[in-house]
């Protein structure tokens, strides 16, 4: 059977650049053309180097793990929450070879129109039955004259809410928020947030305590009274929280909004 180097390449490519593109949609990330078109060049340069001769044992688990690895960092970047897309690219891999085996797509076209097919359905229909979690929005808050726009990651697994109404909570990185303080505030500072709400206190601001609780940690945030604040262009909740440290390693957002519809 002949196996044709350059399709072998370019059908690798297309079909791994939807898959990096629904698990960036899935997952809220925005790698950019750039950075799709790199995994998918390293997906597709593994796919070539599996069928060339002497070369046959790429094509074992292992090897295969090694570069879902590198293409997830060639896309995402290196950290702790790329666990998750490879997570994701794995089970979309998954599904997209049990699309082909049930309808025993063997064609190249038919293929990458496949892998087409399931980027659209994670882009119309997990998404929207996620609640619009995974969603980068932007945000824009006002504490008297001052004003902050940054942008947020709609979390389901963030929960945090006023203890004391019950309202949502806007989690927001002391690096992109700070414009809205009367005073310096360093990240030092707020990992000691009793002595610095006592400090904005004095100066006429309503802030409060809420504690939280994460994987293996826990503790309190400062949450600072805002006049407005608004996500995705709708009115939300106006207790704005702050945290130390940053939130995206990519520094693709800068602040964690809950995973539903705000109101």
């Amino acid at each position: 059977m002949k196996v044709y180097l350059d399709l072998v390449i370019l059908l690798n490519f297309a079909v791994n650049y939807w898959l990096l593109g629904a698990t960036a949609r899935l997952t809220g990330s925005a790698p950019g053309v750039w950075r799709l078109g790199a995994g998918a060049a390293v997906g597709a340069a593994y796919g070539g180097l599996c069928v060339l001769p002497g070369l046959g044992f790429l094509g074992g688990n292992l090897w295969r793990v090694v570069f879902l690895v590198l293409m997830v960092a060639a896309t995402f970047g290196v950290g702790r929450g790329q666990l998750r897309q490879g997570a994701v690219l794995l089970g979309l891999s998954f599904a997209l070879g049990g699309l082909a085996l049930c309808l025993q797509l063997r064609g190249f076209w038919a293929l990458v129109l496949a892998a087409a097919g399931l980027y659209l359905l994670c882009h119309l229909f997990l998404r929207k039955a996620m609640g619009h979690a995974g969603q980068l929005v932007p945000v824009r808050i006002r504490l008297g004259s001052r004003e902050a726009s940054l942008t947020a990651l709609r979390d389901s697994g963030n929960t945090l809410r006023d203890p004391f109404g019950g309202g949502s909570v806007l989690v927001a990185q002391l690096e992109a928020a700070k414009e809205l303080l009367p005073c310096p505030v360093t990240r030092e500072e707020l990992r000691d947030p009793g002595t610095v709400m006592a400090r904005l206190q004095a100066l006429g601001f309503r802030c409060r305590l809420i504690p939280y609780k994460a994987l293996g940690a826990g503790g309190v945030l400062l949450a600072v009274r805002c006049d407005e604040v608004k996500i995705g262009g709708r009115p939300a909740g106006p207790l704005v929280a702050l945290a130390p440290d940053r939130l995206s390693e990519a520094g693709t957002y800068q602040a964690l909004a809950g995973g539903g519809a705000y109101e």
